[in-house]
């Protein structure tokens, strides 16, 4: 049986400073699932929607110093009455790194820092449907990719937090389209044994060791599984046995997969609900 290795998604909280309505919370969960792949039941996202009365009508700012109190550290999202009208969320990042960017020396163009308060927020709406692939690599961010995306939103003007450009910040990417999905997420990483595959007698490729050879899966296993029997370089050692390695593009024309975001609550959907933090 082919196994699929999944890597286990990002986790997000994503707060609301005012009332969800289930059209709000239906939105988010259609756009996020499209965006995350969640339709093969390998979100590379969890976003948790969380209601808290108490957030509603709180300033992005104040939101993130209350979390912190909580120690809710981490960067999360937030839904405010804008979401429908521009598609978008606000992301925010930890305060450390908000700190660490908010010196009015650094910079062409420093950021505006207001008497009232101790840090400068930095913040971005994004539109929702890109909001997996930006902030897995903001969150994983070694290099301020994050810092550096908002002053090209700003463009010449220095950041404002009180005063965000009108336009979302944006991808201009199609997330239905398979090819796109496959150029952003890649291959998926599987086990299976030698008696799943057949193996290719074609010469191999020179980036490969000497005596490799290309592996595919057989197509009714593969179509068992919803992944595309294409060739592919295997990894194996002797102490793998039976079992190998490789990596493969999920079939997004196979039945298996939905084509939209699931009613079946059962499924991996991409996003959950709550009243209380998970």
């Amino acid at each position: 049986m082919v196994v699929i290795e999944h890597y286990g998604p990002t986790m997000i909280n994503a707060y609301s400073t005012v009332p969800l309505t289930q059209s709000t919370v239906r939105l988010v969960q259609h756009v996020i699932y499209n965006g995350s792949r969640a339709r093969f039941d390998d979100p590379q996202m969890q976003v948790t929607i969380l209601d808290r009365p108490e957030f509603h009508g709180v300033s992005h700012h104040n939101l993130r110093t209350i979390l912190d109190k909580e120690r809710q550290l981490d960067p999360f999202l937030i839904i405010d009455a804008q979401v429908s009208e521009k598609d978008a969320l606000w992301y925010v990042p930890d305060t450390q790194s908000c700190k660490t960017h908010s010196d009015p020396r650094k910079g062409k163009n420093p950021p505006v820092v207001y008497p009232d308060e101790d840090f400068v927020l930095w913040q971005a709406l994004v539109r929702i449907e890109d909001i997996p692939a930006e902030v897995i690599l903001w969150m994983d961010d070694e290099d301020d990719y994050f810092f550096l995306a908002v002053q090209r939103w700003y463009r010449d003007r220095s950041y404002d937090s009180r005063h965000p450009p009108p336009d979302v910040l944006r991808l201009n990417i199609d997330w239905t389209n398979s090819k796109t999905q496959a150029e952003i997420w890649g291959k998926v990483r599987i086990l299976a044994t030698w008696s799943e595959v057949e193996v290719s007698d074609h010469p191999v490729v020179p980036q490969f060791p000497p005596g490799t050879k290309l592996v595919r899966l057989r197509r009714e296993i593969a179509q068992d599984a919803g992944l595309l029997p294409s060739w592919v370089s295997p990894f194996w050692s002797p102490e793998m046995g039976e079992t190998l390695r490789t990596f493969v593009f999920y079939d997004w024309q196979n039945p298996k997969w939905p084509k939209g975001f699931p009613d079946d609550a059962s499924r991996s959907q991409g996003s959950n609900v709550g009243r209380e933090p998970c």
